[in-house]
């Protein structure tokens, strides 16, 4: 979907099509949360149709990231397909959740957060707020005692 001039594609669990069975964690669970369902496939489709080589800033949702516990869940193989898919195009964000943690990435020049959990139990937790205003995106973490650290980037040359 468009949100002003900035595309968004949310790619559920994590970007790829079918499972990959060298996924050695996975294994241990038989549950749905392992299949990534043609993902990879659908956002290929959806960059080549609503940005093109338009330039157009495009900002990545999915559960699976970056962070110790989420590599578990997917391989370096399908990391490398979703890196051939984006690579050319101006992702200014990858935005992921699973650690509920609010921890920054980069990975072959993308920035990757992690978003935070609303709760994390017994305790209040933490979440990423984001604004986009212009050229600029303003990321601030926001917890029970207010705000926490702030970042800014330049989405646009």
């Amino acid at each position: 979907w468009d949100w002003g001039d900035v595309h968004f594609v949310n790619v559920n669990l994590y970007p790829a099509n079918e499972w990959d069975s060298t996924c050695e964690w996975c294994h241990y669970f038989r549950d749905d949360f392992r299949f990534p369902l043609y993902s990879l496939n659908f956002l290929k489709e959806d960059l080549s149709e609503a940005v093109g080589n338009s330039g157009k800033p495009v900002i990545i949702i999915q559960h699976y990231g970056w962070d110790s516990f989420s590599g578990l869940w997917w391989t370096e193989d399908e990391k490398e397909a979703y890196y051939q898919v984006i690579k050319n195009y101006n992702i200014v964000g990858i935005f992921h959740g699973h650690s509920h943690g609010i921890e920054k990435f980069e990975w072959r020049g993308f920035d990757i957060w992690s978003v935070g959990s609303g709760q994390r139990d017994p305790n209040p937790g933490n979440c990423l707020v984001v604004r986009i205003s212009g050229n600029e995106m303003i990321l601030a973490e926001r917890n029970a005692d207010g705000w926490g650290q702030s970042f800014s980037k330049q989405i646009r040359e």
